[in-house]
């Protein structure tokens, strides 16, 4: 047979086997339907026939599923007629897929047939199917005695839904049950048929069913099994009586607490005791009624950690406050074993506990007033406000740290002072905490937070600038007033927290600034707070300081830089005036402010004031306008036309009048280095004249200049692409020279950090001069172009492979070392070892490296 028709042949095996199967399901289908068919509306006897077949080929759930539930209650009147066991385990399988009155209509009949449904019953209790093993306990438990015998053996089964089936089974069949579940829990050992985890499962399993029995179970217990000579099986019987006392409503538990008792004090097995405490624990009223509180409060004194911790957990669960004092007490003496069981116990007895547990704050041990803390700081009430200010002053942090925590929603003026001085603590949980505390106290807090901004300890201002700013506007008026008379620093900030505040500081603040009765320092801190708000609202007071000319220097100049914090374009015109103030300091100010200014027509008024004939007002102008130009702004200025074409237009004058600044040295120093740095955006090499005689050592501007003159040089020559020829401008050749006669340290530092700015073109020049000359020059040489970083790299890695000096080759691999780019130092990785860069050479330039890098 050839391939082709194998696989013919295979395929119609598949297809005629696919085809069987459906065929099959088909014909079962309509054979089930015909049966419900008959069900429906044939007579009893074809009815209990039907059922039969339905039985006989399980079917009886399958096909009663979804059906009407007059089908249903036909096809279960049929069943009972029928009355096999197999008849009745169906049934109590179809319970999980009939209507509710059909299920109580199946449960009735097995409960008629009694002891003939039985086996069936414990049978569906064992199968895999949950909503079967469901269906069986009910009318197991309606019949009662006769079921226990078959449930017995089912105790210790290794299946735990089917054991916990059992157990609720034989506790809902309550008194005939507990004979045969008393001598499985007096049993002590295992069975001579039962291993030694079987024996395990049944006592559980019986433990569980006394407890599913309730109040049925409480004589036993107290009768039958706490008297017994195994602690174990005391064990179990306490915790079973607990737990059915628990359960009982009303006084149904009162019986249980006596026999408990003596468990608790007499029982010379810790674990029963501790059992013991547990059970009355859960008892609450009940057990407090029946005078168990006091014999837990002896156990507080057990021997043992367990029964003392179990004592504990009892007592707060009872609540009863006579508890706390010993509960303190046990927390001061013995609290080992127990520390979490008794902070919780005081918890639940609550403000009762938290006079006993104050002097706990005392303790010598860290780990006592911790707990003391913690415990005063859970049950929060105003009575622990006292207990845990008193704590923000342990010498232990975490003890700081729980007191802080809860006064942050607990604190009053009782603890004003103590949190106060908190904002001093070394830790940041403690003083945020006790900031937030402050805050929340509100008024009655601020004197005290007034007095501590003139801390000398600047977090502890902070903190109280803070909190004053959280409370808001009712610590705007008491701020107003701290302003005027307050110390330098409580002036300060006083001013940051009425910033803060906002918008309802900016009228009082504003009052005060335009105050002439008023000191000029409290004036001029409220111009600083005005600034700090940043509204909108607070421009036209500061306007009005600025153009008064009554108003101190001070205020004038705050108000200056307080515009600059706000940014309202209402302000240009009045900043641009303010170049020609008659304060030296305010006109300085405006000149920092405007640096940064881009709102409104700032630039045309500085070009109509660059155009009048005030010198000192162009000068000023000029050096502002250097800033606005475009290459101090970078690409945002280049995006607005109309702005490069302004200063484009103005940037001749401006350059002149810097000049002319630089040159003059009756100019105030800070004049001439504000000019110096302007020629670096708006100079050209013609502005080199005014430059050269800065660069020497006798200059206190040559670093200045020489940056400048870098500046300029890296902005006059066009740069080039790679392989072309890099020209060398006449700032480049400047610096050179300068470099090339420096005589000292500081010169040679001064010229080479201004080349180290112009990029590509003086990398050349440099190469030059390394191939002669002095070692020690060549560590500049080498520390100079590694500053000027990677335009230096292809350069002196062309220049080494030309080079036929190995030493040059070195001191090219040292310079390589120096520009440290990944190009560079995969070289430097793959030289021999004898081509490898001097260390001695690699550690003097990178000295001189490092202290260019300083400078730039």
């Amino acid at each position: 047979m050839d391939e082709g028709t194998r696989q013919q042949v295979t395929w119609t095996i598949i297809l005629a086997v696919v085809l069987s199967v459906v065929v099959l399901a088909a014909y079962r289908r309509a054979e089930v339907d015909m049966l419900l068919a008959d069900i429906a509306t044939g007579p009893p006897a074809e009815r209990v026939e039907a059922v039969r077949r339905l039985v006989h080929k399980q079917k009886l759930m399958e096909a009663l599923e979804d059906e009407p539930r007059w089908v249903q209650d036909r096809a279960v009147s049929a069943a009972t007629l029928i009355g096999t066991e197999e008849t009745m385990f169906q049934l109590v399988a179809a319970k999980s897929v009939v209507d509710a009155p059909v299920q109580a209509e199946i449960d009735t009949y097995l409960t008629h047939v009694g002891a003939s449904s039985i086996g069936p019953l414990v049978m569906a209790l064992q199968d895999k199917d949950a909503a079967v093993r469901g269906g069986a306990g009910g009318p197991l438990k309606t019949i009662g005695a006769p079921a226990v015998a078959s449930l017995m053996p089912l105790i210790d089964v290794y299946d735990d839904a089917v054991r916990g089936l059992v157990s609720s089974t034989l506790g809902g069949i309550g008194e005939p049950a507990i004979k045969p579940l008393l001598r499985v829990m007096q049993q002590e050992e295992p069975g001579p048929d039962q291993g030694p985890a079987a024996f395990r499962r049944a006592k559980s399993a019986a433990e569980a069913a006394f407890k599913a029995m309730g109040e049925p179970a409480m004589k036993p217990m107290i009768e039958d099994l706490l008297p017994h000579e195994n602690p174990e099986v005391r064990l179990a019987a306490t915790g079973v009586l607990g737990a059915v006392a628990a359960a009982l409503e009303e006084d149904g538990g009162v019986p249980a607490v006596r026999p408990l008792i003596e468990r608790l004090t007499e029982d010379d097995a810790w674990a029963v005791r501790r059992k013991a405490a547990s059970a009355l624990g859960g008892l609450g009223e009940v057990a407090v009624d029946e005078g168990a509180v006091q014999p837990l409060i002896g156990r507080l004194k057990d021997g043992r950690p367990e029964v003392r911790a179990a004592a504990a957990q009892a007592l707060g669960a009872l609540g009863d406050p006579a508890a706390a004092q010993p509960l303190a007490t046990l927390l001061l003496t013995n609290r080992r074993g127990a520390t979490a069981e008794i902070a919780e116990a005081l918890v639940k007895i609550g403000q009762p506990a938290i006079a006993p547990l104050t002097p706990a704050l005392d303790h010598p041990e860290a780990a006592v007033r911790l707990v003391a803390a913690e415990t005063i700081a859970t049950i929060g009430t105003s009575d622990a406000v006292l207990p845990l200010g008193k704590a923000l002053t342990d010498p232990e942090v975490k003890v700081r740290e729980a007191a802080a925590d809860a006064l942050r929603n607990l604190a009053d003026r009782r603890v004003l002072h103590q949190l106060i001085a908190a904002l001093g603590d070394s830790e940041s949980r403690v003083y945020y905490a006790a900031r937030d505390a402050l805050a929340r106290m509100g008024e009655p807090a601020i004197p005290a937070l007034l007095g501590a901004l003139g801390s000398a300890n600047t977090r502890v201002a902070y903190m109280a600038e803070q909190a004053l700013a959280r409370i808001g506007g009712p610590a705007v008026e008491p701020l107003i007033q701290w302003l005027q008379s307050g110390s330098p620093g409580a002036r300060q900030w006083s001013g940051i927290a009425l910033g803060a505040i906002g918008e309802a500081a900016v009228e009082p603040a504003a009052e005060l600034l335009l105050s002439s009765g008023a000191g000029a320092e409290a004036r001029a801190a409220a111009a600083r707070a005005l600034g700090a708000t940043g509204s909108h609202s607070a421009t036209e007071p500061l306007i009005n300081a600025v153009k008064s000319s009554a108003a101190p220097t001070q205020v004038r100049q705050q108000a200056v830089r307080a515009l600059g914090e706000i940014g309202d374009e209402r302000a240009t015109s009045t900043l641009v005036e303010a170049l020609e103030d008659p304060a030296r300091e305010v006109r300085a100010t405006a000149m920092d402010v405007l640096k940064d200014w881009r709102l409104g027509d700032v630039d045309e008024k500085l070009r109509e004031m660059l155009a009048s004939e005030r010198e000192a007002a162009v000068r000023r102008a000029a050096i502002v306008l250097a800033k606005h130009s475009l290459a101090a702004s970078g690409e945002l200025m280049r995006a607005v036309g109309a702005v490069e074409e302004r200063v484009a237009a103005g940037s001749e004058k401006v350059r002149s009048a810097l000049e002319s600044i630089v040159t003059d040295s009756s100019a105030p120093d800070t004049l001439r280095r504000e000019a110096i740095e302007g020629l670096a955006f708006v100079g050209d090499e013609e502005s080199l004249d005014a430059l050269a005689p800065l660069l020497s050592i006798d200059s206190q501007f040559a670093e200045t200049a020489a940056k400048t003159v870098g500046g300029i040089g890296e902005r006059t020559i066009a740069p080039t692409e790679r392989g072309e020829e890099v020209k060398v401008g006449q700032a480049a050749e400047l610096l050179l020279d300068v470099f090339d006669a420096a005589e000292s340290r500081q010169l040679r530092l001064v010229a080479g950090s201004g080349l180290a700015l112009m990029g590509a073109q003086p990398v050349q020049p440099l190469l030059e001069r390394m191939k002669s000359g002095p070692e020690e020059r060549k560590r500049w040489l080498a520390a100079i172009l590694g500053a000027i970083g990677k335009p230096a790299t292809f350069p002196v890695l062309d220049a080494r492979g030309k080079a036929e000096d190995e030493k040059l080759r070195n001191w090219h691999a040292v310079t390589l070392v120096m520009i440290g780019d990944a190009r560079a130092m995969d070289l430097i990785e793959q030289l021999p070892k004898d081509q490898k860069p001097d260390p001695k050479n690699v550690r003097a330039s990178r000295e001189i490296y490092s202290d260019l890098q300083k400078l730039l």
